[in-house]
């Protein structure tokens, strides 16, 4: 168990007597509501600071409604201070007035449209599909990205086609774990975190193992893998190095108090470019920048 307050960036929490879910029925052990305190009880004694509300895929037209239920939960429980919200994008540019009625909401962060599911994961490449995310981007959102590992490769199409969208990859792309399956996932998730726009969640692997015997090895290879491949490079550091010297000419010398904090970060970046020289080792990732966690 971690010795520090963590983030937890995924988390679903429902109502089944308010909302509507019909995949429930399919899994009749969590077909019950399920909010914070049950969320409490779960966590054991693991320190949550902050937490993400991720859809829980409701009712078709029940979107709005889940937000609104998501932020009253947040009003009540400071912790609860991130929302992914459902939207349909495929609907295009239709769903912008849906986008502004979502932004009233002062824990939305981002959108998400489960890809997983749909019986031809491609639709995520039709027009409209690309031009409800590229809207989506343009209000300031993220959008997350939850497919199957035999659905990777539209994934990366998709992102590759919004390159003004950032975007989070949610369960690192559920790779065949229970039945070791490596590739093409393997390589598919190196090509993936390449491209500048996205992001990883490292969430929701167990749900990929054998559930009746699963161990951690069975797992961990997938993990190490996108810990590898999401690792902050050192062109991140010299981004970031590069962003603090232009802030740092913009403020007033010695009288920003702001410029104090901004040195003691480029000291830090600019020491961590040595060691990885020397290493070859990249420095880990930082999770508010990377929203690996």
């Amino acid at each position: 168990m971690p010795s520090f307050p963590i983030v937890d960036s995924h988390v679903h929490l429902y109502d089944v007597a308010r909302l509507r879910y019909p995949w429930l029925r399919a899994v009749p052990k969590i077909e019950r509501t399920y909010l914070l305190k049950d969320f409490d009880a779960a966590r054991d004694c693991v320190e949550v600071d902050k937490i993400v509300f991720a859809d829980v895929a409701v009712a078709a037209g029940q979107h709005l409604e889940e937000a609104a239920f998501v932020q009253g939960l947040a009003d009540h429980d400071a912790r609860l201070c991130g929302m992914v919200a459902h939207l349909p994008a495929e609907n295009g540019l239709a769903i912008e007035p849906d986008i502004v009625a979502l932004k009233k909401f002062k824990t939305l962060r981002g959108i998400r449209r489960l890809i997983e599911g749909a019986p031809d994961p491609s639709f995520c490449l039709e027009p409209g599909f690309i031009a409800g995310v590229k809207l989506i981007g343009k209000h300031g959102l993220s959008f997350d990205i939850c497919v199957k590992h035999w659905a990777m490769v539209f994934a990366i199409e998709l992102v590759k086609r919004c390159p003004d969208v950032q975007f989070v990859l949610d369960h690192i792309g559920k790779p065949g774990v229970k039945h070791g399956l490596h590739e093409p996932w393997w390589g598919q998730i190196r090509e993936l975190s390449r491209l500048p726009n996205i992001v990883c969640k490292v969430s929701g692997v167990i749900t990929e193992t054998d559930h009746a015997h699963w161990r951690k090895e069975q797992a961990k290879p997938f993990v190490a893998r996108v810990i590898d491949c999401f690792r902050l490079r050192p062109r991140d550091v010299r981004q970031r190095l590069d962003r603090l010297r232009i802030d740092a000419r913009l403020s007033h010398l010695g009288r920003d108090p702001r410029r104090r904090g901004r040195r003691r970060e480029r000291d830090r970046a600019a020491q961590a470019l040595p060691r990885h020289r020397d290493s070859g080792l990249s420095p880990p990732s930082l999770s508010s920048d990377r929203r690996t966690a």
